[in-house]
This record gives C-alpha cells, sequence and structure tokens, in this order.
C-alpha cells in the first residue's frame, strides 16, 4: 500500500522542482494516459483559524472549468486522518475524487479531479499515486542530472562556465548560424604577467584573483555575452549576435575597467592587472569551433607581442593568406 501522504508531500516539495509547471504537467500526462478529457484542479485553504475553511486558493485547472465551492467546502471539511480520496457524484452525471495532498507553508492543498466514466476508486487511487511516484522519481532524477551536469559545466575557481561547456555553447551557436546566418565573435582573453602572482603570493591567492578578476569582466559584458575559464589564467568570452566591429570596442571597455581596478585582499596585499584580448568572429574567420578559437588565441599571443594590455583582431594582422603581418 503507497503512503499516499508521504508520497503527496514529496510531490508538494516544489524546491526540488524548477518550477510548478513540471508538476502541473505530469498531472496533465496522468490525466491523457487515461484518456480522461474533463478536468483536474488544485486549491487550498489556509490553516488559520480566523479563514473559512471554504476559502480556497486555485492552483490550476487544466479545462478552466468552474468549481463547485459549496460542494468542496463540505467534502473538503469532513476529510480527516487516512480518508484522503473521497468520491462523489454529480448530477451531471460526472464522477468526482476529492484528496488530500498535504500542506506547506500554512496552507492545505487538495485537489479535485472529474471524470465521466466510472473508474474503480481503488484503482484509480492506486494508478494515480503510482503516476505521481513514478513519474515525480523521473522529474528527481533529471533534476539530480541537471545538478550534475551544471557542476561539470563549471569551473570549480571561478564559479564561471568551464572549457567543456565552452566547446559545446560553441558547437550549438554553429548550428544555430546555420538557420539565422546571424554571427558572433570570440574573445580570449590572458592576463598579463600572472606567473608572478602566483610565484610571490602562492596559487591560493591567485585563485581569489582570478575570480575577482571573472567578476569584473562579467559586470562589463552584456546579458547574453558568456564568459568560461579556458585553463590556467586564460578566459573566452562568447558574444552572440555579435560581429567583430561591436566585439572590439567590449574589448577595450574590459581592459580599461580592469587596469583601473585595484584587486584587493587584505591591506596587504593588492593587484594592478592588465589582460591581453585576441577577437576572432564566425564565419568570417573560421568555420569550425576549434578553428575560432585557435585564431583568437593566436590574435591574444600577438597582442602580448605588440606590448600587452591591448585587443587584436584577425583582419587587422592577416592578408590573405593568413599570415601574420601588422597589427
Amino acid at each position: 500500500m503507497i503512503d499516499e501522504k508521504k508520497l503527496l508531500d514529496f510531490v508538494l516539495d516544489w524546491k526540488k522542482w524548477e518550477s510548478k509547471v513540471d508538476f502541473y504537467s505530469h498531472i496533465s500526462g496522468f490525466i491523457r494516459k487515461l484518456n480522461i478529457k474533463n478536468s483536474i484542479s488544485f486549491f487550498g485553504t489556509p490553516i488559520l483559524k480566523d479563514k473559512s475553511p471554504g476559502y480556497f486558493r486555485i492552483l490550476w485547472n487544466s479545462s478552466k472549468c468552474d468549481i463547485d465551492r459549496t460542494l468542496l467546502d463540505s467534502l473538503v471539511t469532513s476529510l480527516s486522518g487516512k480518508d484522503t480520496f473521497k468520491r462523489y457524484k454529480k448530477d451531471s452525471g460526472e464522477i468526482g475524487y476529492i484528496f488530500s495532498i498535504g500542506s506547506r507553508d500554512s496552507q492545505l492543498f487538495w485537489g479535485e479531479l472529474r471524470i465521466q466514466e466510472y473508474i474503480d476508486d481503488t484503482k484509480l487511487e492506486q494508478k494515480f499515486f503510482k503516476y505521481l511516484l513514478d513519474g515525480f522519481s523521473q522529474l528527481l532524477m533529471m533534476t539530480d542530472k541537471n545538478k550534475l551536469l551544471n557542476l561539470a559545466f563549471t569551473d570549480d575557481v571561478t564559479g564561471f562556465f568551464n572549457q567543456r561547456k565552452l566547446i559545446k555553447d560553441l558547437n550549438s551557436l554553429i548550428r544555430g548560424y546555420q538557420q539565422n546566418q546571424i554571427p558572433f565573435s570570440i574573445m580570449f582573453v590572458d592576463i598579463d604577467h600572472f606567473k608572478k602572482v602566483n610565484d610571490s603570493h602562492g596559487h591560493l591567492v591567485g585563485s581569489k584573483l582570478l575570480r575577482k578578476l571573472a567578476q569584473n569582466m562579467q559586470k562589463t559584458l552584456r546579458d547574453d555575452d558568456l564568459l568560461y575559464r579556458y585553463g590556467g589564467d586564460e578566459f573566452v568570452l562568447i558574444l552572440p549576435q555579435t560581429a567583430h566591429k561591436v566585439a572590439l570596442p567590449i574589448g577595450e571597455r574590459i581592459i580599461a575597467n580592469i587596469k583601473k581596478t585595484k584587486f584587493s585582499f587584505n591591506e596587504e596585499v593588492s593587484f594592478k592587472l592588465s589582460v591581453s584580448i585576441g577577437v576572432a568572429e564566425f564565419p568570417t574567420d573560421a568555420s569550425d569551433s576549434s578553428s575560432i578559437l585557435e585564431l583568437a588565441d593566436k590574435m591574444m599571443y600577438e597582442a602580448k607581442k605588440r606590448g600587452r594590455g591591448r585587443v587584436c583582431y584577425t583582419q587587422d594582422i592577416f592578408d590573405a593568406d593568413r599570415k601574420i603581418e601588422k597589427c
């Protein structure tokens, strides 16, 4: 025998799910599987002594039908203890089921399922709770999987995306280009003379500095821009729907903001930093993810050769044979 209360308390623990939509979509699936064409509604009544049990808050109603609140009032107030699944029949021939789904945030929650055809109470109850158990167990697994994926795509030093996520997103953008024909730009960012920080202050300070610098860059970027730690003291930025002419001034702003920032950890330890940035545009400069990353990386090293603390773009330094000539 399924423990309905434990199961439904589990279902109502919305903190485990992305949104209530997940809950409702699984209920809708249950209705479709049983070929039920009427409705299911969820409602609640506050657990407050000064409020009437008839004060319902409708949470969801698949067919937008009116709920007979008087009937529900009498049924809900009569439910107690293990009497969590109660059947009634309306004059219209509809068969209704009222079931308790526990409480949360000082609110009692109930459900009403209305169908045309008769289904044995016990079988319907078993089917309903088994569906919830199976559906939400799968949903929990999906949620846990998404959390693991997020961990797999997150750099543990900076908290931003990592190289694995970068490659995934780059390939997705390249596939999207086939449909919208809108270019995007890549920036390869490297901190100038970062090795001196690690050698002088240790890797713990270096890691904190990487995190602070990443946060500084994030503040300069637009909402749709993406930041990744590539490795070591290197970062990559994806600027969707952005040609190099727009990307270049963004790179200049990143450099300017970093140069004017004093990265402090305490009164004794503070740093002034600069970065070198290489820019490449898809598909003008490359036709695949590895090529555009390689080009942006080369531009970053060219920026270092030209004095550091600057931005270099492919078309500024390549001739028709793609050989470096000037910056």
